[in-house]
């Protein structure tokens, strides 16, 4: 009896690391690049201090917005898909002052 539950238990644990990969979610549809990345990408755009960088949604994909002091002291948020890492807008920041910080 023991010897068939073992060969059981083998079978078992076998045909759930065969189809583990099949049952994972696709990396195409949920990886998203790093924030390091997305600062990298918004500071080749806009030269300048990075400020914070916050990963949010539009209505159709994640989005880090990356907000930057330039070197004329203006400051821009720089918002970059965080599944391909490309620029997606540059806007003018007009109602935040230099440190201030906003509530949660």
């Amino acid at each position: 009896m023991r010897a068939v539950e073992r060969v059981i238990g083998i079978t078992i644990g076998t045909m759930l690391l065969a189809a583990g990969p099949a049952l994972a979610v696709p990396t195409s549809h949920s990886s998203t690049v790093g924030w390091m990345t997305a600062d990298s990408v918004a500071v080749q755009r806009v030269p300048g201090d990075i400020l914070a960088t916050t990963l949010g949604s539009d209505a159709r994909r994640p989005v880090y917005t990356v907000d930057i002091r330039t070197t004329d002291g203006r400051l821009r948020a720089v918002q970059v898909d965080a599944h391909s890492a490309a620029v997606l807008d540059v806007q003018a920041v007009t109602n935040l002052l230099v440190g201030e910080v906003e509530a949660p």
